[in-house]
């Protein structure tokens, strides 16, 4: 019984484990895809550089995937313009 306890949690474990790979992966080739659009606003390319070449280092990803999920430090009504200029909105001010 206590084997069946063990192998399941394990299991679960992997799972959990396998599951954060696969979104991280997708989150990655996203990014890759992100960066090579010319037009991307700088600050969050710079970001986003950044994040993919850290992803795989704790530590050192923590600042990248802060400035990377907030825009590169820019406001929420920034990240709105950018949204407008990425979905080709002729005014990003709206």
């Amino acid at each position: 019984m206590v084997e069946l306890l063990f192998e399941d949690n394990a299991e679960h474990g992997y799972g959990m484990y396998t599951a954060q790979e696969v979104i991280r992966e997708a989150l990655a080739e996203k990014t890759r895809k992100l960066l090579a659009v010319d037009w991307t606003y700088a600050p969050l390319k710079e970001a986003a550089q950044k994040w993919l070449d850290t992803m795989n280092d704790g530590s050192a990803n923590k600042e990248a995937s802060m400035a990377y999920r907030c825009g590169s430090g820019r406001g929420a009504r920034s990240r709105l313009r950018l949204r407008r200029l990425q979905a080709g909105c002729g005014n990003p001010e709206g």
